[in-house]
């Protein structure tokens, strides 16, 4: 069965005052700049984010939702693309903004202008 998420399936967070911007839908320099810092505060071995890390996050993010170990793994393979079993920053901030765009309906015109 597929899920689907919806607005009101996430937690309110600093993600919750983050959206896409057209025509680019990328996040502004600022959310950048928070995200870099989530993510600094989240590796705490400076190594990269392991999978008990994404776990806690995704948790986090998303509420009265129980993440399964199944769907945590291939969430976190998902995104682990140089395959270092840590997600570095780049795949972490590809994350993020997928999660916007899925929570903002814009994942389609976010895919179409990252081709």
């Amino acid at each position: 069965m597929r899920k689907v998420f919806y607005k009101d399936d996430f937690r309110r967070t600093v993600l919750s005052f983050m959206h896409l911007t057209p025509p680019s839908y990328n996040l502004s320099a600022r959310n950048y700049q928070i995200i870099r810092k989530l993510y600094q505060m989240l590796d705490y071995t400076q190594k990269g984010l392991d999978d008990v890390v994404i776990r806690f996050f995704l948790e986090e993010v998303f509420k009265d939702k129980v993440i399964r170990k199944k769907e945590c793994e291939f969430i976190f393979n998902l995104f682990d693309t140089n395959l270092t079993s840590t997600i570095d920053f780049d795949e972490f901030y590809l994350l993020i903004q997928i999660l916007i765009a899925i929570r903002d309906r814009q994942i389609r015109q976010f895919f179409n202008e990252q081709k």
